[in-house]
């Protein structure tokens, strides 16, 4: 093979390399969050607040523009009562047992404090095909991307920065749905919720 010849094949292979790199760039694995940046407000969102086991009917917040991450919209979430259950979930969405996935989301916080019994977290739930919750980890009600070292700097902060939070996780057998809550649990504060995504990993 000529000198010119291996000149011409080593900067083609560049080319399409370097075509293959930017394309590959291009396609972005799909967010399988309804809803998940909140600019559609309250589509693919509901929420209940629970005290003694029982609904009521109290404001737990909703939809803002003066604090966001990203566009027009966050959800805000209000706690003021430390025995009240409030929580806002997403609407069931698809996944397959065994698939390997990572989710995360931006959080930002005010006055944020546990009170006796509390339980904080932005959690993965899944469900089996009838809908029933499956158990995470084989004990748990879901997973969860909030370290105790993390949710102990939020208790600590009057007010935090917008901060990311992430886990991979492959999914338990028989998973067939999922969804993403915010749940307070006997705690009190101001939560601010954005950009929420669900994706495949390879």
């Amino acid at each position: 093979m000529s000198l010119s010849r291996k000149w011409f094949l080593v900067v083609l292979s560049v080319i399409f390399g370097v075509g293959n790199t930017i394309f590959a760039q291009k396609i972005e694995a799909k967010n399988l969050v309804p809803n998940a940046d909140f600019e559609e407000m309250g589509v693919g969102w509901t929420n209940q607040a629970m005290k003694d086991g029982k609904t009521v009917k109290v404001e737990i917040g909703g939809w803002v523009t003066d604090e966001l991450h990203s566009g027009k919209y966050s959800l805000q979430v209000i706690n003021a009562d430390p025995n009240l259950r409030a929580d806002w979930a997403s609407d069931y969405f698809s996944c397959e047992a065994g698939e390997k996935i990572q989710y995360s989301y931006w959080l930002k916080t005010f006055s944020l404090k546990k009170c006796e019994g509390g339980y904080f977290e932005v959690r993965l739930s899944v469900y089996d095909k009838d809908k029933n919750r499956l158990k995470a980890y084989g004990k748990y009600p879901g997973y969860g991307a909030i370290s105790p070292k993390e949710l102990a700097e939020l208790l600590e902060a009057v007010k935090s920065d917008w901060i990311e939070y992430k886990a991979e996780i492959t999914l338990p057998a028989e998973t067939k749905y999922v969804n993403i809550s915010l749940l307070m649990a006997n705690f009190t504060g101001v939560v601010w919720l954005d950009d929420v995504e669900v994706i495949n990993l390879p």
